[in-house]
């Protein structure tokens, strides 16, 4: 392949070279020069024009695989070293080349510097948001503990600020989204544990709603993360009460000899059979969504991306006027 393009790149030279040798050898034949001599001058000029190019098509090479190792770093910035060094170890630079280095090295430098100045916005937003959410919680608390003392505990005013705390919280994930591996605390898990402390967040909007749990307890227990996937369990129940206005939701677990599977089924509005492969789309909210003007398009993007970080899958079934079938499968199952 190297040779092919080396060829194609050199096509003027060798066919000016061709030509030479031609010329010259026209020339010696109208001179009356013995077939032998003229022989003698083509084997001459064929040998010294092959060990130029052998010598030109080891430079060439070089060049070639400087370029092909730069470009092998995938998702990564170049390294302006790495360039230098790659040049200075050539064999045959060109001060054409040279020119390009230094225009390379330039744009280079202000690529890395671009990628600071925008990596230290994005920490410095990221620090910011943070402490919000974190200085958020405060008056929260204080405001649910004022209604209660005031007696001013009705559903609907809990229900508004529960839902400001998911909010809040959603921020709070959405912002850790991209440092999860470093968050992660991998370990063995009681999935009662984990269900339960979902459903008793949402007690109240059961009771407001009224609409029936069907709660199976469960001895199960995986390996994951328990505040992650009690994320993701949260989510997706607050989903199905959402757009569940009758009926019941039922939570329960599935398992194989290979896999556990959480379970959060409901009786809701479902979603439309062309909404369904885009719900895990970031922003995406399908019609429900723009039926329902509290979605963000939000809550089931983070749930995938985490989902994916922890190596489990989600599968999501439904049919519209008949509820939703969340499926969150780990795959390693330890009873």
């Amino acid at each position: 392949m190297r040779i092919r393009e080396y060829v194609k790149d050199h096509m003027k030279w060798i066919v000016v070279i061709i030509f030479v040798i031609m010329l010259t050898t026209g020339i010696l034949i109208l001179n009356d020069i013995s077939m032998h001599e003229i022989y003698y001058a083509i084997g001459i000029n064929l040998f010294v024009t092959a060990l130029v190019l052998a010598y030109d098509w080891n430079s060439y090479r070089q060049k070639f695989d400087l370029l092909q190792r730069l470009s092998d770093r995938e998702h990564q910035i170049i390294d302006i070293s790495n360039v230098e060094q790659a040049i200075n170890e050539m064999t045959k630079v060109s001060e054409l080349e040279r020119e390009y280095d230094i225009v390379l090295k330039a744009i280079l430098s202000q690529q890395v510097e671009m990628q600071n100045r925008q990596e230290d916005r994005q920490r410095q937003m990221q620090d910011y948001y943070g402490m919000w959410v974190h200085q958020i919680k405060t008056p929260i608390s204080a405001l649910r503990l004022l209604l209660q003392q005031k007696d001013m505990d009705s559903n609907e005013e809990q229900t508004e600020l529960f839902r400001i705390e998911q909010y809040v919280d959603m921020a709070l994930q959405y912002i850790r989204i991209d440092a999860t591996d470093h968050d992660f605390v991998i370990e063995e898990i009681s999935l009662e544990k984990v269900l339960r402390s979902s459903v008793r967040k949402f007690a109240r909007q059961f009771v407001t709603k009224k609409i029936s749990l069907d709660f199976k307890p469960t001895q199960a227990k995986v390996i994951t993360d328990a505040k992650w996937i009690g994320f993701v369990v949260d989510q997706i129940l607050s989903n199905a009460i959402k757009y569940t206005s009758k009926g019941k939701v039922a939570i329960y677990v599935e398992q194989t000899k290979e896999t556990t599977s959480i379970v959060i089924e409901d009786t809701g509005i479902g979603i439309r059979a062309e909404d369904l492969p885009r719900i895990c789309e970031k922003g995406y909210t399908g019609y429900n969504g723009r039926a329902n003007q509290h979605a963000t398009g939000i809550g089931l993007y983070l749930c995938n991306q985490i989902i994916n970080k922890l190596g489990h899958r989600m599968n999501i079934t439904s049919e519209q006027g008949k509820g939703t079938k969340v499926e969150i499968v780990v795959d390693h199952n330890l009873t």
